[in-house]
């Protein structure tokens, strides 16, 4: 369940940006972590920890509640 979470959170992570129409280098820089950081979020080499998930959220103008709605569509 939680594997189905975690890709469901990835994808709407991707959506959000592309939909900004953002890079992910942009997208890094405003949540304040390098590059591969985030890339490796986003396609899942890496599960976010509270803060980072708190900075992803806020990068992409979402609080960590809307993106965890998102997820849970």
């Amino acid at each position: 369940m939680a594997d189905v979470f975690l890709a469901n959170l990835r994808a709407a992570i991707r959506a959000r940006r592309l939909a900004l129409k953002l890079t992910t280098i942009e997208t890094a820089c405003r949540a304040g972590i390098h590059q591969s950081a985030w890339a490796r979020i986003e396609t899942g080499d890496r599960d976010p920890n509270t803060e980072t998930l708190r900075k992803v959220a806020s990068a992409l103008g979402w609080s960590v509640s809307r993106l965890v709605r998102e997820a849970e569509k």
